[in-house]
Parts: C-alpha cells; structure tokens; sequence
C-alpha cells in the first residue's frame, strides 16, 4: 500500500501497529482501529473466558470461539427480525398514502 497515488497523499488510514497479550498469548496486531477500542475487546474476550474454567488451552479457546460466534449470529438474527418488522411498518404506511 503506497503512500503516494500521482503525487498525492493517500487518503486512507494508515495501519498502526500495536502490542498485546490476549490469555496469555502475545500478539502483534496491525489495524486502522484505535488502541482504546482494540482493548475493548481484548477486555470482552478476557471476561468471557475467566467464565470457561478446567479445560485445556486449545479447548478454551474453542469453547471461547463458539460462544462468541454464538453471539454474533443471535444479534444478526435479531437484526433480521427488526428490519422484516420495519419492512412491513414501511409497506403498511405506504398503503395508506393515497397516490
């Protein structure tokens, strides 16, 4: 990724890079992100693993994987929902101005 596009500044964000130790792992991660939003999630995924106990590491991790993919989907799912029930709010009003 160049710096300069026909002798001008490139106008995206430049990727920082950023130390981190997720449990107990360190890790170089380069984003775009902020570092206090980066630790925002390093902090969600501590929690939710300080809740998964008396397992292997690999399995923690798996288990912790799970968890949070399970999560994902159910807000996704609910955000179908809400945009099929605004969708038919829409259709609705719409029927009830005349054209």
């Amino acid at each position: 990724m160049g710096s300069e596009r026909h002798g001008e500044q490139d106008s995206f964000p430049k990727d920082k890079r950023y130390n981190f130790q997720i449990l107990g792992q360190e890790i170089i991660l380069k984003t775009d992100k902020e570092e206090n939003y980066i630790n925002s999630l390093i902090n969600f995924i501590e929690k939710k693993a300080e809740s998964i106990t008396g397992v292997s590491f690999i399995r923690k991790n798996l288990l912790l994987l799970l968890d949070i993919t399970d999560e994902l989907f159910m807000e996704r799912e609910k955000r179908k929902k809400i945009e099929r029930d605004l969708e038919k709010k829409l259709d609705f009003l719409s029927s009830l101005v005349p054209e």
